[in-house]
């Protein structure tokens, strides 16, 4: 036995550990003992494991980014005909609001017009009317 200064206690130096621990000290430190290959054992296999899924890991980011460059390169390529197609559309839409417009405004002077000639014509069928009620009416009166 070896005594410590620094904290007053005594270590043991083990050379024969069935005589210097006995028995007991072996019985319960055996079954610690005996977990360390199988722990060995399920630390090598997570491990197998990590290093598989890290694999399939990088190869779908590597997947994933050849994705992207060719679509990326698609949408470059294609990138000036659907710029050029989105411009003429564009114009069309343009010039088919412009031609709406037109016709909308068309339409409004046309039944400005037609207003004003029914107007016109309403007013003159009155007139006639009441030219027709006024001689009516002198009639009635005379004859009275």
């Amino acid at each position: 036995m070896t005594s410590s200064e620094e904290n007053n206690r005594s270590v043991c130096v083990l050379s024969d550990a069935p005589n210097q621990c006995g028995k007991f000290y072996l019985s319960k430190l055996h079954p610690m003992l005996s977990i360390i290959p199988e722990t060995d054992i399920k630390l090598d296999r997570i491990k197998r494991e990590q290093q598989a899924i890290q694999t399939r890991l990088q190869a779908v980011q590597f997947w994933l980014q050849v994705q992207w460059t060719i679509i990326k390169g698609s949408l470059t390529d294609i990138g000036p005909e659907v710029k050029a197609t989105l411009i003429e559309t564009e114009k069309q839409l343009l010039a088919l609001i412009s031609e709406i417009k037109n016709q909308v405004y068309l339409l409004l002077n046309t039944l400005g017009d037609q207003s004003s000639t029914i107007k016109i014509q309403l007013k003159t069928k009155l007139l006639e009317v009441q030219t027709k009620l006024d001689y009516q009416s002198k009639a009635i009166q005379e004859s009275c």
